[in-house]
């Protein structure tokens, strides 16, 4: 883990990649390291498409709106892939907020979020699919369990 971490502080003094890819699958990352990578982010001028993915990792609700809003911070970044799976119970209002927040908020030209391992009545809720329905600019597929988001 500590590696992890020199290696966000340093990597704007040594790169400035245009393409960045992060997978933290069954990982004993920190909110500490995410906070650290969000932060350097919008240091990486050249960034231009980024992916991370986060696996079997719990995040609360501060947690995925402090991730949003650092992403928003990243006004250089054209596509962003976000995919989150999990296999612990993910609220749903939680992953709304952070749906909503990135929807409306971000101005990446190309968006794709996905989240993994929800149940299935979630999205059956009328008040749900009207949100997502809501969202403009942005299509979205709801499968038994799973949730995928993009603008193209």
């Amino acid at each position: 883990m500590h590696d992890f971490h020199r290696f966000f502080q340093t990597l704007p003094t040594f790169a400035n990649p245009v393409h960045l890819s992060f997978r933290f699958i069954n990982s004993q990352i920190t909110m500490n390291l995410l906070k650290e990578m969000i932060k350097i982010l919008p240091l990486l001028t050249n960034l231009r498409y980024f992916f991370i993915e986060l696996g079997n990792i719990k995040l609360t609700e501060s947690d995925m709106l402090l991730l949003a809003k650092g992403l928003l911070d990243c006004k250089q970044i054209e596509h962003l892939t976000f995919k989150y799976l999990d296999n612990v119970m993910v609220s749903i209002i939680d992953i709304l907020k952070f749906i909503m927040v990135m929807a409306k908020y971000s101005s990446f030209p190309k968006l794709d979020l996905f989240f993994r391992k929800l149940f299935h009545q979630e999205w059956q809720d009328l008040e749900t699919r009207k949100k997502l329905d809501d969202l403009e600019n942005i299509n979205y597929s709801l499968t038994k369990q799973s949730i995928h988001l993009w603008k193209m």
